[in-house]
This record gives structure tokens, C-alpha cells and sequence, in this order.
């Protein structure tokens, strides 16, 4: 039996309806694909964040090559707007994805501005 292309190995589809505006009632899904018999899962929690008390997105913190790594994937509701004074970081937007190591790595989805003040170590 040959190599099988991705393309002909059935995708799994997973479907989510919840009644109620988005704003008022969020979901939010992480996938995570690993290999069962290394398991070399990565995520090791999920929590939800807020601004102002109104949710703006989730922290995941992932531990890669021993050394945990903190996610922040955004979607703030209200304004639009997530403010974390204690890591310094201020995002307006609809949806983005912050990765914070030692490099300080950012991918935006769709957003207008993100700042990261340099904290004192």
C-alpha cells in the first residue's frame, strides 16, 4: 500500500450552534493534534480572561521543550478592547493571537493596534 495524500484521509468536522448573540454567550475551541503513543500533548491549561469584567479571550499555556509558553487568544467582546496592565500589553481589535516568550512573538488576526510596554524585570 503506498503514501496516502492528506487529501485522501477523511477531515473530522465538529459543528457548535448555541443559541444567542456571540457577544452575550462566546465559544471558543481549541484543537490540538498529537500522537497518542509519544504523547506529546503540549496544552497544560486553559483559563478565561476579561477586561472589565466582560470576556475577551482565553490564556493557554502550552509547555514546549520544558518551558511553558502562554497564549493569549483574543476575541474581546464590548469595545473590542483587552488591557493587561501587569504584562504591559493593550490590544483593540476583533480577534488576534499573542504569543509571549523570549522572543515575544505576535500573529494578529484583525486588529488595529497592539503595544507591549517593557516591564522591569
Amino acid at each position: 500500500m503506498g503514501h496516502r495524500s492528506p487529501r485522501d484521509k477523511p477531515t473530522p468536522a465538529l459543528v457548535i450552534r448555541k443559541t444567542g448573540e456571540a457577544c452575550d454567550h462566546p465559544i471558543m475551541v481549541i484543537y490540538e493534534p498529537f500522537d497518542q503513543h509519544a504523547f506529546n500533548h503540549a496544552i497544560q491549561s486553559v483559563e478565561k480572561t476579561e477586561h472589565q469584567g466582560i470576556y475577551a479571550g482565553l490564556i493557554v499555556i502550552s509547555k514546549v521543550s520544558g518551558k511553558k509558553i502562554p497564549q493569549y487568544i483574543l476575541s474581546p467582546s464590548g469595545r473590542n478592547l483587552f488591557v493587561n496592565d501587569k504584562l504591559g500589553i493593550r490590544f483593540a481589535g476583533t480577534h488576534g493571537l499573542i504569543t509571549l516568550n523570549e522572543t515575544y512573538v505576535y500573529r494578529r488576526g484583525k486588529g488595529n493596534q497592539l503595544s507591549r510596554r517593557v516591564l522591569d524585570p
